[in-house]
C-alpha cells in the first residue's frame, strides 16, 4: 500500500483555509473553478506551444519568436492563444504578492477582451 504524503495534504488543506476566511462558503466553488480552468487554458496553450515549437525547428531562429507570440498562428493550429498576464506562470510567479486578488482579475479580463464571445462572464470575477 501507498504513503499518503500527509505533509502535503496538510499544506493543501491549510491552503484552502486561509482562502475560506477571505470568501463566503457559498462562493468558494467559483474561485477553486476559476482557479482550474485559468490552469487549464494555460496549460492547454503551452502543450500547443510545445508542439508548435517542435514543427519550427527547421525555421531560422529570426522567426521563430516572432512566430511564437503569433495570436494568429496558434488559432490557426486551433490552439486558443492566452496572453502573457494570463498565463499560469505569470500567476505562479506573482502568488506572494498582496495584489494577488487583481492579478487574478486582471487575467480574467484579458481573456474576456481576447475572446468577448467566447469567455465573456464564463470565469467569475471573485479574487480581488
Amino acid at each position: 500500500m501507498k504513503e499518503k504524503d500527509i505533509s502535503f495534504e496538510d499544506k493543501l488543506w491549510k491552503a484552502a483555509d486561509r482562502l475560506r476566511k477571505k470568501v463566503e462558503v457559498h462562493e468558494y466553488k467559483y474561485v477553486v473553478l476559476g482557479l482550474i480552468f485559468l490552469r487549464y487554458l494555460s496549460f492547454a496553450f503551452d502543450e500547443g506551444r510545445k508542439n508548435l515549437q517542435k514543427e519550427q525547428e527547421g525555421i531560422p531562429e529570426q522567426f521563430r519568436m516572432r512566430i511564437s507570440e503569433d495570436r494568429d498562428y496558434y488559432l490557426a493550429d486551433g490552439i486558443l492563444y492566452v496572453p502573457e498576464k494570463a498565463r499560469w506562470d505569470y500567476i505562479v510567479e506573482n502568488a506572494t504578492q498582496l495584489n494577488i486578488g487583481e492579478i487574478l482579475d486582471e487575467a480574467v479580463e484579458t481573456l474576456e477582451k481576447e475572446y468577448p464571445k467566447q469567455l465573456k462572464d464564463v470565469i467569475p470575477k471573485v479574487y480581488i
